[in-house]
């Protein structure tokens, strides 16, 4: 077990990422008390860590975005009501690049999403539809187009011109993908949100969850049922589920912090998720046209 920072309460994990040549796996908590800890896949044991982020008080909504294309750590966050883009190096945590998107107009927006691979990220516009940027904030022209009249529930960028987006209403919802310029909606009888993503960009996660239908100040927070949800991204449809409750996993804030790995290779699909327990644990299921899929805890 790999000792990290005491915590009250559960663990608030921002971020795990498995890197491009696939020996790494990266653990991040962006909240004090802070951690950035990089983990052999090998044996699973401590590479290298810091409680140092390239964050200031004037930076919220801080996420960790996994790795670049050259491994380096990759975090995003709102400065001065702009996406801000920082990268930093995995050897010794040096920042190696530090952009804003200064040039957009829009200051207002549930959530941004950003491909460190592909230097582009992506805001909601309104009515279902996502457009695509530059790190510099320029548009490129790229957008997904779905009439889905939900609440945005974040969205998961797909390389160069795809991404995965959510929406929910209470216990329905929908995922709307644009892949190769053409836009699909996939309707869903639970609540998405993103929880994933292959390196190659084929399968994305979700964690679906139900709730009493009812208004907030009567519970209606509550979740009753918690499911992870492979989702194949160029279609979209769900190619398998798991039901999240067996991990730990069954409060609805819970899911706003916590992310997997979704490692696909060698016609195997590996999935790694944090629980709330400290220890580290695994959990097989089989999927039997891909191989096996495990669960654990990388603290």
């Amino acid at each position: 077990m790999i000792p990290v920072p005491k915590v009250h309460g559960a663990r608030a994990t921002n971020g795990l990422a498995l890197s491009q040549d696939g020996t790494a796996l990266a653990y991040i908590e962006v909240y004090e008390p802070t951690l950035v800890l990089i983990v052999s896949t090998k044996d699973l044991s401590e590479v290298r860590r810091s409680s140092a982020l390239p964050f200031t008080n004037q930076d919220y909504r801080r996420v960790f975005c996994g790795f670049d294309g050259d491994d380096h750590l990759s975090f995003a966050s709102i400065n001065r009501d702009k996406p801000r883009f920082v990268r930093m190096s995995m050897a010794d945590f040096k920042v190696v690049s530090d952009t804003r998107a200064s040039a957009l107009t829009k200051t207002i927006f549930p959530y941004f999403t950003w491909d460190p691979v592909a230097g582009r990220f992506w805001l909601p516009d309104g009515g279902g539809d996502i457009r695509q940027f530059t790190e510099e904030s320029q548009p490129t022209g790229v957008e997904l187009t779905a009439d889905v009249r939900q609440v945005d529930q974040g969205a998961i960028a797909l390389g160069k011109s795809g991404v995965l987006a959510f929406y929910a209403m209470v216990s329905r919802g929908s995922v709307a993908s644009n892949t190769e310029h053409k836009s699909q909606v996939l309707e869903l009888p639970c609540s998405p949100r993103p929880y994933g993503l292959s390196n190659d960009h084929a399968y994305a996660g979700a964690i679906c969850i139900t709730q009493p239908d009812r208004l907030p100040e009567a519970g209606g927070l509550r979740v009753l049922t918690s499911e992870f949800l492979l989702i194949q991204t160029d279609v979209p449809k769900v190619v398998w589920r798991h039901n999240m409750s067996s991990l730990g996993v069954g409060d609805d804030q819970y899911f706003e912090w916590a992310s997997a790995v979704i490692d696909h290779r060698d016609k195997e699909l590996r999935i790694v998720a944090p629980t709330k327990s400290p220890e580290l644990a695994y959990m097989r299921s089989r999927w039997p046209s891909e191989g096996s899929f495990i669960f654990g805890r990388t603290s």
